[in-house]
């Protein structure tokens, strides 16, 4: 008996570096798992509904979208750089957020995990615009958090470290988040 038994998860990003692995464990767990089709400006939207209608409901979002373009020092960001990677990242966490929120406050339950690059939080250089996006992405969730709570949605957001171990503690935390066993929302979670 796995631990996601019955479990239905939309993955965001599902074949990126983090969520193919992601949802791989899923599977293993027991859950019933469907990627999300993200659009080119950034919008989940219609991608979460596509999820839920072939999952038939929705437990579990995993939004595991990760900043593109690898660091560049600050005074290197263009405009299109900030455009390109908030539309990635901040643009995908709120709309694959309101889509699953909106099938799960119907049905009285529900998890939200969101990705953030942890990396960023310590000022590295070359990190500037991930930190950004990261922090975007934590308020995001820590509102998204309190304000869905009294419809039965959590919503947290998961921080592994630079150096965190991907079998051992990067998918165990995912697995855990996921389970319905974590009983805080808009709380950052950190390996």
């Amino acid at each position: 008996m796995g631990t996601l038994d019955g479990k239905r998860i939309a993955v965001v990003d599902a074949d990126g570096s983090l969520g193919a692995p992601a949802l791989a464990a899923f599977k293993a767990e027991g859950a019933s798992v469907a990627p999300v089709h993200v659009d080119a400006d950034g919008d989940a939207t219609a991608g979460v509904d596509r999820a839920v209608a072939e999952l038939g409901g929705i437990d579990v979002l995993a939004n595991l979208t990760k900043p593109t373009g690898g660091s560049m020092p600050s005074l290197g960001i263009t405009h299109d750089d900030w455009e390109a990677v908030f539309k990635t990242c901040v643009r995908t966490a709120r709309t694959s957020n309101q889509a699953a929120f909106r099938h799960m406050s119907e049905a009285g339950s529900g998890h939200i995990v969101n990705h953030a690059d942890i990396g960023a939080e310590n000022g590295l250089p070359g990190m500037a615009l991930a930190g950004t996006v990261a922090q975007a992405v934590v308020a995001w969730t820590r509102a998204a958090g309190g304000a869905w709570l009294f419809k039965g949605v959590r919503v947290n957001v998961f921080q592994p470290g630079m150096m965190a171990n991907l079998e051992r503690q990067v998918l165990p935390t995912l697995v855990f988040l996921a389970s319905g066993d974590a009983p805080m929302h808009g709380v950052t979670i950190s390996c």
